[in-house]
């Protein structure tokens, strides 16, 4: 095998990095609302009109938002139609909005209206990594390989994938890696969908559904410095790597991709969002908690929630910086995800965000509206 073949395939080995939080504590505030007996792996938590949505593999399991109820299942693991089996990455491969609910697979993307029923599957092709269903398109992550590395970028796309527009990009180098990548995050809440890039600092620009720029945020965001208990996790996982085993083991592969260790950790870690509400992640945590701004659609800032960390994932896709998606957000709650370890089981709590807004970040947010800046 061709060094520059080991050289790529490892770079986005290591690329796959993300930084894992221990759960140490759960405040006092939260409420556990279910056991879910059903589920053993799960992937992906998602709300969307009073339903959680939680996928384990091929299977998508609806609760009941007020009491975390069973409602129904539906959806398996499989070749055939209807069935997923390979995912892109665990944490983004489910989707619900107004069209219903999506399971991006690997090479095709299923679509589910809420009841369960199979509405149409497309073929996805393989540049498209990372995909987000819009009203009549889609937004995707695209990897393209050139000379220099692989090619990152988001784009929004037509139902057949052609690619209409292409925004912010980044290239994932052969050598020269960094050990905590810098993310491109997206999310489309409904008719509109927002994109950041951490490289350029705490801004996150909302486009309209046709993909004009509505307006850029802007945040004052500190740097995170990067705690050494962090690299040194991030170091034995990529030990642990049968990828890395395989080339020689974690020295040979440092020297190979001449990987770096950066000081600060990228302004921006998650994006989320509902009907009425984007939620930001950061770097920034305590034991027990991980730290969210909260803006509302027009951009204003509505302050900060110290909001209930949740299982770490270290293996998950780095493209967007996502790890398993065990939380989701609806309405004033905060739903998460918490491993049972004494009884062996998952189960789904809750907690107000609107309870947990610690103070407004004033001065620090700016609005630009898109009329005054360019694309």
């Amino acid at each position: 095998m061709e060094k520059s073949l080991i050289n790529g395939r490892l770079a986005m080995r290591l690329a796959m990095l993300s930084t894992a939080i221990m759960v140490l504590a759960w405040p006092a505030c939260a409420e556990r609302l279910a056991s879910l007996d059903k589920v053993v792996n799960p992937h992906c938590l998602r709300a969307y009109s009073e339903r959680l949505y939680l996928l384990q593999d091929g299977t998508v399991y609806v609760y009941r938002c007020g009491d975390g109820r069973f409602l129904k299942a539906f959806g398996r693991s499989g070749e055939g139609p209807g069935e997923t089996r390979a995912f892109p990455t665990r944490g983004n491969m489910l989707r619900v909005n107004d069209r219903g609910v999506f399971i991006d697979a690997r090479h095709k993307i299923v679509w589910f209206d809420f009841n369960g029923m199979l509405l149409k599957e497309f073929k996805k092709p393989y540049q498209h990594f990372v995909v987000e269903p819009l009203q009549n398109g889609w937004i995707t992550l695209c990897r393209e390989p050139t000379p220099k590395g692989i090619n990152l970028t988001v784009t929004r796309c037509a139902m057949d994938f052609n690619i209409l527009a292409r925004y912010t990009s980044c290239t994932s180098k052969r050598t020269g890696f960094s050990l905590f990548p810098d993310q491109l995050n997206f999310v489309a809440p409904g008719r509109s969908f927002y994109i950041e890039n951490s490289r350029k600092g705490f801004i996150i620009s909302k486009y309209n559904g046709d993909g004009s720029l509505d307006r850029n945020i802007q945040s004052k965001a500190p740097p995170v410095k990067i705690p050494p208990g962090d690299v040194d996790y991030a170091w034995s996982e990529l030990a642990a790597d049968p990828e890395t085993r395989a080339y020689g083991g974690l020295e040979q592969v440092k020297k190979m991709l001449a990987i770096t260790v950066p000081d600060n950790y990228p302004a921006i870690k998650e994006l989320s969002a509902d009907r009425t509400h984007l939620f930001v992640k950061t770097f920034r945590r305590k034991a027990d908690t991980c730290e969210f701004i909260v803006f509302d659609h027009l951009g204003q800032e509505v302050g900060i929630a110290d909001l209930p960390a949740t299982p770490p994932d270290a293996f998950d896709d780095y493209l967007t910086g996502r790890l398993d998606r065990y939380y989701a957000f609806a309405g004033d709650c905060y739903y998460y995800l918490r491993e049972n370890a004494a009884e062996e089981l998952w189960e789904l709590h809750r907690v107000k965000w609107t309870d947990s807004i610690r103070r407004l970040r004033r001065p620090g947010s700016t609005v630009i509206p898109g009329d005054q800046v360019g694309n």
